[in-house]
């Protein structure tokens, strides 16, 4: 019987050394970031030593901000026999870039909030519709928060504030109720068919990514979805960056252990108020995250204020066989509502079902 060479590795010895847990050590092989020397009988992987130098390398150029696809790209010149350095200088100037843009979006928000802070009134009155009023009856400018400043429809905006915090609380208890239900990570993810179904109905998604980048998928839930696209991804040649929000903490916890090498990036949060220091390549989203008469706004926030310039918006609709629920036209939708529709694609079923529609907005540079 072949035996483990002890200048080998199995990789629950890798996770031990190296503290990079077997899932992400795994994906990090199906990207070609790192490569097992050969099987052993039993079919278990075995590493040389230099494997722990390449996963300490990648976890410290994350740490610096860069993609699995930029290092990917820095280790296949190490790999041909070349220093790199100059091209992690090239990257490393770039990331330089970015970050200064964040700090212009940062410094944007501070603005705001120190608008707030400098009207600010301090307020008794108990208000069962909202914990801060200065804050939650805000949008934008302090001109339409009653507690700093008088405005004539200022009932009229607390009405339509507790309607709406009513509405995202309703659709947070119907999720947590609906998804966590369960131990089956599709349930877990909105899912009650097979694994395969679920391939067929989600993989068209990456039919609107065009390049490698960063992905942030709104109403991630358990994080189910966002591993399936990376791995489909990297079958395909590109490299995603994990982001995504939910409203419900729960959802996002699961999100986490699923995915911990990004843990950071998955964050709990309403996607039609959401603030990010940062754009993304590609923005994935549903329109049932926020009411029907809201969806014009929240489409050109999500253009405005995440999605990268040349990035893409990508809308999805889903079906459900069980509720009689057929997917919305979301191409046609979206041109209704005024927007230039790059391109779109359906997931349907031999018998004509229609699984999934979706469509996607690219935008201008």
């Amino acid at each position: 019987m072949l035996t483990q060479d002890k200048k080998l590795l199995l990789i629950g010895q890798v996770t031990d050394l190296s503290k990079i847990p077997i899932r992400t050590i795994r994906y990090y092989e199906s990207l070609g970031l790192i490569k097992s020397s050969r099987r052993t009988e039993g079919g278990f992987r075995q590493f040389s030593l230099d494997v722990l130098t390449r996963l300490a390398f990648i976890k410290r150029a994350q740490n610096l901000g860069l993609s699995l696809e930029e290092i990917g790209n820095i280790l296949q010149v190490y790999d041909q026999g070349q220093t790199p350095c100059g091209e992690i200088k090239e990257k490393l100037e770039d990331k330089v870039l970015q970050i200064d843009q964040q700090i212009d979006q940062l410094l944007t928000l501070r603005s705001e909030i120190k608008g707030l802070l400098s009207g600010w009134k301090n307020i008794s009155d108990h208000h069962e519709d909202t914990i801060c009023p200065i804050i939650q009856n805000t949008s934008n400018t302090t001109d339409s928060c009653p507690y700093m400043e008088s405005n004539d429809s200022q009932s009229e905006q607390a009405s339509n504030s507790s309607q709406l915090k009513a509405w995202f609380d309703a659709q947070q208890n119907e999720i947590e109720v609906t998804y966590l239900s369960s131990k089956n990570s599709y349930q877990q993810s909105g899912w009650g068919s097979t694994s395969e179904r679920w391939q067929f109905a989600r993989k068209l998604i990456l039919k609107a990514v065009n390049k490698s980048g960063t992905f942030l998928d709104l109403g991630c839930a358990n994080g189910l979805l966002l591993e399936c696209l990376m791995q489909w991804a990297g079958e395909q040649g590109f490299y995603l960056t994990p982001y995504g929000v939910d409203i419900s903490l729960q959802l996002v916890e699961l999100a986490r252990r699923r995915l911990p090498a990004f843990a950071t990036n998955l964050v709990v949060a309403n996607a039609f108020t959401l603030q990010r220091p940062m754009q993304y390549d590609f923005v994935h989203t549903l329109l049932e995250y926020v009411p029907e008469n809201l969806h014009l706004e929240y489409l050109r926030r999500l253009l405005e204020q995440l999605v990268a310039p040349a990035g893409r918006l990508i809308v999805s609709s889903y079906s459900s066989r069980s509720r009689g629920i057929i997917p919305l036209d979301i191409e046609t939708y979206l041109q209704q509502l005024g927007f230039q529709v790059q391109g779109s694609t359906i997931a349907q079923e031999v018998d004509g079902w229609i699984l999934t529609r979706v469509a996607w907005i690219e935008k201008a540079l």
